[in-house]
Protein backbone atom coordinates (compact mmCIF):
# COMPACT_ATOMS: atom_id res chain seq x y z
CA UNK A 1 0.00 0.00 0.00
CA UNK A 2 1.46 3.36 -1.03
CA UNK A 3 1.13 6.32 1.27
CA UNK A 4 0.27 9.77 -0.06
CA UNK A 5 3.43 11.41 -1.30
CA UNK A 6 5.47 8.17 -1.32
CA UNK A 7 7.53 7.56 -4.46
CA UNK A 8 6.41 4.82 -6.83
CA UNK A 9 8.93 1.98 -7.05
CA UNK A 10 9.08 -0.34 -10.06
CA UNK A 11 10.78 -3.62 -9.24
CA UNK A 12 12.07 -5.42 -12.33
CA UNK A 13 10.75 -8.93 -12.74
CA UNK A 14 13.44 -11.59 -12.70
CA UNK A 15 12.96 -14.52 -15.02
CA UNK A 16 14.85 -17.81 -15.16
CA UNK A 17 15.52 -19.54 -18.45
CA UNK A 18 16.85 -23.05 -19.03
CA UNK A 19 18.13 -24.58 -22.23
CA UNK A 20 15.57 -26.01 -24.63
CA UNK A 21 17.57 -28.96 -25.98
CA UNK A 22 15.27 -29.42 -28.99
CA UNK A 23 16.20 -26.01 -30.39
CA UNK A 24 19.69 -25.51 -28.90
CA UNK A 25 23.04 -26.41 -30.40
CA UNK A 26 26.65 -26.28 -29.31
CA UNK A 27 29.54 -27.14 -31.59
CA UNK A 28 33.30 -27.47 -31.09
CA UNK A 29 35.44 -27.14 -34.20
CA UNK A 30 39.10 -26.92 -35.07
CA UNK A 31 41.73 -27.86 -37.57
CA UNK A 32 44.57 -30.32 -37.95
CA UNK A 33 47.49 -30.57 -40.31
CA UNK A 34 45.22 -32.55 -42.68
CA UNK A 35 41.67 -31.18 -42.40
CA UNK A 36 39.12 -29.31 -40.33
CA UNK A 37 36.88 -31.10 -37.89
CA UNK A 38 33.64 -30.47 -35.98
CA UNK A 39 32.03 -32.11 -32.96
CA UNK A 40 28.61 -31.66 -31.38
CA UNK A 41 28.06 -31.21 -27.64
CA UNK A 42 25.00 -33.39 -27.17
CA UNK A 43 24.35 -33.07 -23.44
CA UNK A 44 24.50 -29.59 -21.92
CA UNK A 45 22.36 -27.24 -19.93
CA UNK A 46 22.47 -23.53 -19.31
CA UNK A 47 20.46 -21.58 -16.77
CA UNK A 48 20.16 -17.84 -17.20
CA UNK A 49 18.52 -15.46 -14.75
CA UNK A 50 17.71 -12.00 -16.04
CA UNK A 51 15.54 -9.05 -15.23
CA UNK A 52 13.97 -6.51 -17.56
CA UNK A 53 12.89 -3.00 -16.85
CA UNK A 54 11.72 -0.94 -19.79
CA UNK A 55 14.64 -0.96 -22.29
CA UNK A 56 17.17 -2.31 -19.79
CA UNK A 57 18.16 -5.98 -19.54
CA UNK A 58 20.22 -7.12 -16.55
CA UNK A 59 21.69 -10.62 -16.50
CA UNK A 60 21.81 -11.79 -12.89
CA UNK A 61 23.53 -15.16 -13.33
CA UNK A 62 24.60 -17.72 -15.92
CA UNK A 63 25.40 -21.34 -15.09
CA UNK A 64 26.47 -23.82 -17.77
CA UNK A 65 27.30 -27.52 -17.59
CA UNK A 66 28.25 -29.93 -20.40
CA UNK A 67 28.98 -33.63 -20.12
CA UNK A 68 32.52 -34.20 -21.46
CA UNK A 69 31.64 -37.63 -22.81
CA UNK A 70 28.77 -36.18 -24.87
CA UNK A 71 31.10 -34.32 -27.25
CA UNK A 72 30.90 -36.44 -30.39
CA UNK A 73 31.62 -36.52 -34.08
CA UNK A 74 30.74 -39.09 -36.72
CA UNK A 75 34.12 -40.78 -36.20
CA UNK A 76 34.40 -43.10 -33.21
CA UNK A 77 38.20 -42.82 -33.08
CA UNK A 78 37.92 -39.03 -32.84
CA UNK A 79 35.37 -39.40 -30.05
CA UNK A 80 37.70 -41.67 -28.06
CA UNK A 81 40.70 -39.37 -28.52
CA UNK A 82 38.62 -36.33 -27.50
CA UNK A 83 37.22 -38.04 -24.40
CA UNK A 84 40.73 -39.24 -23.46
CA UNK A 85 42.18 -35.72 -23.95
CA UNK A 86 39.41 -34.23 -21.79
CA UNK A 87 39.92 -36.99 -19.19
CA UNK A 88 36.15 -37.47 -19.33
CA UNK A 89 36.25 -40.44 -16.92
CA UNK A 90 37.98 -38.33 -14.27
CA UNK A 91 36.33 -34.98 -15.09
CA UNK A 92 32.86 -35.76 -16.46
CA UNK A 93 31.64 -32.14 -16.51
CA UNK A 94 32.71 -28.92 -18.16
CA UNK A 95 31.29 -25.93 -16.27
CA UNK A 96 31.06 -22.17 -16.61
CA UNK A 97 29.85 -19.71 -13.97
CA UNK A 98 29.53 -16.04 -14.89
CA UNK A 99 30.94 -13.61 -12.36
CA UNK A 100 30.14 -10.40 -14.25
CA UNK A 101 28.04 -9.39 -17.21
CA UNK A 102 27.62 -6.36 -19.39
CA UNK A 103 24.55 -6.01 -21.58
CA UNK A 104 23.91 -3.31 -24.13
CA UNK A 105 20.42 -3.34 -25.62
CA UNK A 106 20.36 -2.76 -29.37
CA UNK A 107 16.62 -2.30 -29.78
CA UNK A 108 13.38 -3.45 -28.22
CA UNK A 109 13.79 -7.09 -29.23
CA UNK A 110 17.55 -7.75 -29.37
CA UNK A 111 20.56 -7.31 -27.13
CA UNK A 112 24.26 -8.07 -27.04
CA UNK A 113 26.91 -8.10 -24.39
CA UNK A 114 29.73 -9.98 -22.74
CA UNK A 115 30.13 -12.39 -19.84
CA UNK A 116 33.20 -12.98 -17.72
CA UNK A 117 33.54 -16.02 -15.54
CA UNK A 118 35.32 -19.23 -14.72
CA UNK A 119 35.45 -22.07 -17.24
CA UNK A 120 36.42 -25.48 -15.83
CA UNK A 121 37.67 -28.09 -18.31
CA UNK A 122 39.57 -31.29 -17.41
CA UNK A 123 40.15 -30.11 -13.84
CA UNK A 124 41.67 -26.74 -14.85
CA UNK A 125 39.87 -23.42 -14.35
CA UNK A 126 40.54 -20.32 -16.43
CA UNK A 127 38.85 -16.93 -16.43
CA UNK A 128 37.31 -16.15 -19.83
CA UNK A 129 35.23 -13.42 -21.41
CA UNK A 130 32.80 -14.27 -24.15
CA UNK A 131 30.54 -12.10 -26.24
CA UNK A 132 26.97 -12.97 -27.08
CA UNK A 133 23.92 -11.66 -28.86
CA UNK A 134 20.33 -12.37 -28.03
CA UNK A 135 16.80 -11.69 -29.02
CA UNK A 136 13.56 -11.55 -27.13
CA UNK A 137 11.10 -13.92 -28.82
CA UNK A 138 7.34 -13.97 -28.72
CA UNK A 139 5.91 -15.89 -25.81
CA UNK A 140 8.62 -14.66 -23.44
CA UNK A 141 11.40 -16.96 -24.68
CA UNK A 142 14.88 -15.71 -25.51
CA UNK A 143 17.52 -16.86 -27.97
CA UNK A 144 21.20 -16.35 -27.17
CA UNK A 145 24.13 -17.18 -29.43
CA UNK A 146 27.86 -16.67 -29.34
CA UNK A 147 31.30 -17.89 -30.20
CA UNK A 148 34.53 -18.35 -28.22
CA UNK A 149 38.00 -19.39 -29.30
CA UNK A 150 39.86 -21.45 -26.71
CA UNK A 151 43.29 -23.05 -26.54
CA UNK A 152 43.51 -26.61 -25.28
CA UNK A 153 46.89 -25.87 -23.70
CA UNK A 154 45.23 -23.30 -21.38
CA UNK A 155 43.52 -26.32 -19.77
CA UNK A 156 46.62 -28.57 -19.77
CA UNK A 157 45.12 -30.61 -22.60
CA UNK A 158 47.52 -32.04 -25.16
CA UNK A 159 45.99 -31.66 -28.64
CA UNK A 160 45.09 -35.16 -29.83
CA UNK A 161 47.14 -36.94 -32.50
CA UNK A 162 46.41 -39.95 -34.68
CA UNK A 163 48.05 -42.22 -37.25
CA UNK A 164 51.26 -42.56 -35.22
CA UNK A 165 51.48 -38.81 -34.72
CA UNK A 166 51.23 -37.85 -38.39
CA UNK A 167 47.78 -36.30 -37.83
CA UNK A 168 48.12 -33.43 -35.36
CA UNK A 169 45.24 -31.37 -34.02
CA UNK A 170 45.90 -27.64 -33.67
CA UNK A 171 45.79 -26.14 -30.16
CA UNK A 172 42.96 -23.69 -30.93
CA UNK A 173 39.32 -24.76 -30.89
CA UNK A 174 36.18 -22.74 -31.56
CA UNK A 175 33.05 -23.17 -29.48
CA UNK A 176 29.78 -21.86 -30.88
CA UNK A 177 26.39 -21.96 -29.19
CA UNK A 178 22.83 -21.11 -30.15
Amino acid sequence: MAYLGAPTVHVPAQQSYITDMQSSTMMVSGTSNLHGWEMEVRDFTCTLDLSRKERNIQIQSVRFTAISGSIESRRSIMNKKTHDALMADRYPEITFRASSTEVMEVDTSSFKGSLSGDLLIAGKTSRITLTFSGELLSGGDIRVSGFKELRMSDYNIDPPTAILGTLKTDDEVNVSFD
